[in-house]
């Protein structure tokens, strides 16, 4: 029985038998795994206060025939700031269900695992939105989705500011002549914040202002792609 250690996020959880509990673990040199927390679910257990969602941790584990057996959880970050407000906890809740949902287990993804971690605690120490829409922007990133925000997805010719395009649902942004369906209005604005977001580090949106109002135009356009790609996964309003 092989032992190995990583940096993870809790995303789900499901109960057990009697007493144990099994855990989605996003890891950061792993990507997504299951293992058993033997126990959690037992008053006074040692691991029972660490298991708990969007948990950050370090994470002893033994690999076994079935499943990997968690043997020692040492707690990095818990997000005791979201707890009892509800919109904290519900954005916190949907970058853990869109990991869940959208990534395959085994396959590691550190970019996505950091920007996970950065909305964790942004979100539960001081709510910083736009780190939500870059969560959204480095997922769609990491599995190949990212639209283009440069040149025509149609033509592939380059976009100038006297241009007119809009943003195609099937690749990104596209001169209007270029494209007849499944499009969406977008401005200069909201391209300059998406490239912003989509360039930049983590930590270097932290003290960026966006206008509330293309801020809302922003997620309305990334809301509407993710369910074009992925189905209906956003709230229809950022919270």
């Amino acid at each position: 029985m092989r032992t190995y250690r990583s940096d993870a996020i809790i995303i789900k959880r499901r109960n057990f038998l009697e007493k144990d509990r099994i855990l989605t673990l996003f890891s950061k040199e792993l990507g997504k795994i299951e293992a058993l927390a033997k126990g959690a679910r037992r008053p006074g257990n040692r691991l029972s206060p660490n298991s708990d969602l969007a948990t950050i941790a370090k994470f002893h584990i033994h690999r076994t025939k079935s499943i990997d057996i968690i043997s020692e959880i040492e707690p990095i970050f818990h997000p005791f700031g979201a707890r009892g407000k509800f919109d904290k906890t519900q954005k916190i809740s949907f970058g853990l269900k869109i990991i869940d949902k959208l990534f395959e287990l085994d396959e590691p993804h550190e970019r996505t695992y950091e920007v996970l971690a950065k909305l964790i605690r942004s979100v539960s120490d001081h709510e910083k939105q736009l780190i939500f829409l870059k969560f959204l922007i480095e997922v769609l990133n990491d599995l190949g989705y990212l639209p283009n925000f440069i040149g025509c997805s149609n033509c592939h010719r380059q976009i100038s500011a006297k241009d007119d395009f809009v943003f195609n649902l099937k690749g990104g942004l596209s001169h209007t002549d270029c494209c007849k369906e499944n499009f969406l209005d977008i401005g200069k604005d909201e391209v300059k914040l998406l490239k912003f977001l989509s360039d930049s580090k983590t930590d270097d949106i932290v003290n960026y202002k966006a206008n509330k109002i293309v801020f809302e135009k922003t997620y309305n356009l990334i809301r509407q792609y993710f369910s074009f790609e992925f189905g209906k996964m956003l709230p229809d309003h950022i919270l």
